[in-house]
């Protein structure tokens, strides 16, 4: 169910992402927007499988439209109650910096 992936015109602009606290998913490919549902299926498994986690993923742009560089998602917990999970604490700030988690992250396809 793809549903929740849905572009949202309105959150384009940074203000709409200011003090979100979640994953902010950024993706870029040489092919353009080809493999973008393939993206979405992969993050929802990988979440699901590994971390025991169903989100939600927000569009909020596609790469190639309106001068857009890369397709972008708001990621979020289904239920709230696992929010936690895509957030990093304080505490765990150092910790999750040190091994290369950054709540803005980047995923890029390179064509062979």
């Amino acid at each position: 169910d793809d549903s929740n992936d849905d572009s949202n015109d309105d959150s384009n602009d940074d203000s709409n992402t200011s003090g979100y606290k979640g994953i902010l998913l950024h993706y870029f490919s040489q092919r353009g927007s080809l493999l973008v549902p393939l993206v979405v299926g992969i993050v929802k498994e990988v979440s699901r499988y590994h971390f025991d986690v169903e989100v939600a993923m927000d569009r909020l742009q596609m790469q190639g439209e309106e001068n857009a560089k890369y397709t972008t998602w708001r990621v979020s917990a289904v239920d709230p109650s696992q929010q936690w999970k895509l957030t990093k604490s304080v505490s765990t700030a150092t910790t999750s910096h040190d091994q290369g988690v950054n709540s803005n992250t980047v995923v890029s396809e390179k064509s062979p």
